[in-house]
C-alpha cells in the first residue's frame, strides 16, 4: 500500500478530531486520515497500518486537546505501509510496554509527588520480551506497596 501523493496537500484542510466517524463529511481521527491518503475504504483501523502503531495513535488522538491533535498529521502518511509481520507488532508492543513502564509512568508518579516510585521504574532494564518482563516485576511490585503502605490500616 502505497500513499496516495495527490491526497497530502488536502490533510491541511482536515481538523483531526477525536472518535470516530461514519464519513469523513463528519470528521476524522488521525487513522481515519490514514486510510484516506492510502485509499482504502474510510475506517479507523486501515490495512495499511500497524494495529499496535493504530492502537497508540487512536488512544493519543482521543487524549489530546482538540488544538493539539492536529500535531499528529505529520505522521500520517509515515503511518501507511507499517503493517508488516507478527514479528515486528511484537517487537512494537514490547516498545510501548517498555516506554509506558520506564518513562511515561514515572513522569506521571513524579507529578504526583511520588518521586521515590519513579525512581524505582527508571531503574527497570529494558522490557523486550516476557522474560524481561518478569524479570523485572519485583521493581513495578516495590513501588506499588510504597503508594499504598501509608493507606492500609
Amino acid at each position: 500500500m502505497t500513499v496516495l501523493e495527490e491526497r497530502l496537500p488536502l490533510l491541511d484542510s482536515f481538523v483531526l478530531d477525536r472518535g470516530s466517524h461514519s464519513s469523513i463529511d463528519e470528521g476524522a481521527c488521525v487513522m481515519e486520515l490514514v486510510a484516506y491518503v492510502a485509499g482504502e475504504p474510510f475506517s479507523d483501523h486501515p490495512q495499511c497500518a500497524s494495529p499496535v502503531i493504530t492502537s497508540f495513535l487512536i488512544s493519543w488522538n482521543d487524549s489530546l486537546p482538540d488544538d493539539d491533535r492536529q500535531m499528529l498529521k505529520p505522521y500520517i502518511p509515515r503511518v501507511v505501509g507499517t503493517r508488516t509481520s507478527k514479528a515486528d507488532e511484537s517487537e512494537r508492543a514490547w516498545m510501548c510496554t517498555d516506554w509506558l513502564a520506564r518513562e511515561c509512568a514515572p513522569a506521571f508518579l513524579r507529578l504526583a509527588g511520588l518521586k521515590d516510585q519513579a525512581e524505582l521504574l527508571e531503574q527497570l532494564a529494558p522490557l523486550v520480551d516476557a522474560k524481561s518482563a518478569k524479570a523485572a516485576q519485583p521493581l513495578p511490585s516495590a513501588a506499588i506497596r510504597r503508594c499504598t503502605r501509608p493507606f492500609r490500616s
